[in-house]
Formats: structure tokens, sequence, C-alpha cells
């Protein structure tokens, strides 16, 4: 396909608002991330309850938080979608998960490359995917990486 230099700049001016857009996390989460929907077997946008706005703003603001909460509430893809965000728009973030159990914590990879593989070809691309000059992420069983041109 190609595309006129006005078309082009559309675009690019497009994506880049969308990048500016996107600084704002629950803007970010709302509108790029994805989740698993198992009633839907699907993909949907992850879009959050009043509650998920509130918890996610706090672990924004506080660098250690202790929640009370019921299961399956959302809370997993809750703290994967935020470490995402900080992984997307924090250079040098680093997310350690601790889970129950090494099962538990291969869920966890697998549902950040859910994200990742679901935000647009224009944001980042997987490893097999990259372009250079272009973020691109990686992962292996146990780790996922965000690799930025810059070398961040």
């Amino acid at each position: 396909m190609n595309l006129t230099t006005s078309e082009l700049k559309k675009a690019e001016n497009y994506i880049l608002e969308e990048i500016i857009k996107c600084k704002d996390m629950l803007y970010y989460i709302e509108n790029y991330i994805h989740i698993y929907d198992v009633d839907k077997s699907d993909f949907i946008k992850f879009t959050l309850w009043d509650e998920q706005k509130k918890a996610i703003l706090d672990f924004d603001k506080n660098r250690l938080n202790i929640a009370l909460k019921s299961r399956q509430i959302g809370m997993t893809w809750l703290v994967i979608g935020y470490s995402n965000y900080k992984m997307m728009f924090t250079p040098g973030y680093k997310v350690l998960a601790i889970s129950a159990s090494e099962s538990h914590g291969f869920e966890m990879i697998d549902r950040m490359e859910i994200m990742l593989k679901n935000l647009p070809k224009w944001f980042i691309r997987g490893y097999k995917e990259r372009v250079k000059g272009m973020p691109y992420w990686d992962s292996t069983k146990a780790e996922v990486v965000v690799h930025f041109p810059d070398g961040q």
C-alpha cells in the first residue's frame, strides 16, 4: 500500500497524538490494553471499573500497597496492565513478579505477552517483527523484556 505524502503526515500526526495521550495511564490501559475474557473466549479492551481505577492510581502514588480483596475481580490483570504501562513509559523500569507456584508465574508472563501482542504495530513489535529504530519486546518462559531504540 502506497501512501501519499499527505496521508503519511496524517498517520504520523495521529500516532504522535496517541502516544502523547497514552502518557495518561488510564487512557493507555482502557484504549490499548487487551485482556482475555473467558466468558467470551476472546480478547477485549480492558475497561476499568471505578474501584480498579482507584486501585491503579494508588499503585502509582504509593510505593507499597496492601489490598484486601476477593477472588476473580481482575486484580492480576490490573497489576499486569499497570506493569505494562510502567515498562512502556518509564525508562529502565523493572518488574519482579513473585507467585505462589511456577505455573502461576508462567501465567503472568503469558498475560503480559497477550497485552504486548495486542498493542498496535506502530507502538511496539515482537522480536521477530522488530524494525530498526522502534521499540520491540522479547520473552522467554520466565521473563518479558521491552527494548527501546536508544538502549533503555
